[in-house]
């Protein structure tokens, strides 16, 4: 998936959001440590531990308890991550 600063043509679901946060959850996966881990790319705006996020599909709010950065084998558990990046989240249930 290109960066979203990187596309030639805006997507209409994207211009739908305007400013606020506009991500996309592609996989769930179960860590026996962490728990349920949910891959998301964000494409517009940012997000923090700690904060709500709404899921359009399911019409639910939920909110996240940590977010991680995949580095190969590994997680690095970071406060926050912006537009186009890939990052991995516990704590949301209604998504998978």
């Amino acid at each position: 998936m290109p960066h979203p600063g990187e596309k030639e043509k805006k997507d209409p679901v994207e211009a739908a959001y305007g400013t606020d946060l506009c991500s996309f959850a592609f996989k769930t996966i179960h860590d026996p440590q962490l728990g349920v881990l949910t891959f998301l790319r964000i494409f517009k705006g940012s997000i923090k531990s700690g904060q709500k996020l709404y899921n359009v599909t399911r019409e639910k709010s939920e909110k996240i308890l940590k977010i991680y950065r995949p580095l190969a084998e590994d997680l690095e558990e970071t406060a926050q991550a912006d537009a186009g990046q890939v990052v991995i989240v516990s704590g949301l249930k209604a998504s998978h």
